[in-house]
């Protein structure tokens, strides 16, 4: 762990982003019990997103970026730790992210040794300005799905309400693709996001930086 953070401050002075705190500084403050948890470093902004990513997740999400904002803190990281979760929380914590770079916010995603990062939790990831993991971590991708209960596959209006909200889901997933590595989303994810027979794509995060040019941009290596 110590190597990867190490390694992690120096990609990140090479680029002008912020460095990664230095524990042994925190202030600690703000702290739930639960999902999502944001701190200050030094000028850092820290927010834990593990477990699956809810509606708790994008409150206490939000609640840490207007704290940044107030306190005019301008490099934030975004540690992540998940196998996903609605597609709709993900899609919102996005928007912070968005409106932040805007601002010309710093936003690292990152995901540690051993870590994974699947579903939603990817498209969270591939949102950031720079994005951060290891070789050793563990990465799923699949298309969204809706589960209709045997009533409401009877009822026509609810069965198009759900393959809109696929539609809608697929668009917002392949937007965060996209972005961060065009051509890995073009020859590898578009299909599996289109995919309707419910496949996962499993990669280990070696995979993704040999085969890719910028889905991961800062592999950490010990």
């Amino acid at each position: 762990m110590i190597k990867a953070l190490r390694l992690f401050v120096v990609c990140l002075l090479i680029t002008s982003f912020a460095l990664f705190p230095n524990p042994s500084h925190a202030e600690t403050i703000y702290q739930p019990e639960h999902i999502a948890k944001f701190r200050v470093e030094k000028d850092e902004g820290i927010i834990n997103l593990q477990g699956e990513i809810n509606e708790d997740s994008f409150t206490q999400a939000k609640a840490a970026f207007e704290y940044f904002a107030e306190n005019h803190i301008r490099n934030i990281i975004i540690h992540l730790h998940s196998l996903g979760g609605t597609v709709k929380s993900g899609s919102e914590i996005m928007m912070l992210m968005d409106a932040a770079k805007k601002q010309k916010i710093n936003i690292v995603t990152f995901v540690d040794h051993k870590e994974y990062c699947g579903s939603t939790c990817t498209i969270i990831f591939a949102d950031g300005s720079s994005r951060v993991a290891a070789p050793d971590t563990v990465w799923l991708f699949h298309s969204p799905f809706i589960k209709l209960t045997d009533e409401e596959l009877g009822d026509p209006i609810k069965v198009a309400e759900a393959k809109e909200e696929i539609r809608i889901s697929r668009r917002i997933i392949l937007r965060a693709y996209y972005y961060a590595d065009p051509e890995f989303t073009k020859t590898v994810l578009e299909s599996v996001v289109n995919d309707d027979s419910g496949k996962v794509l499993i990669l280990y995060g070696k995979e993704i930086i040999d085969h890719t040019a910028t889905f991961i941009n800062f592999p950490i290596v010990d």
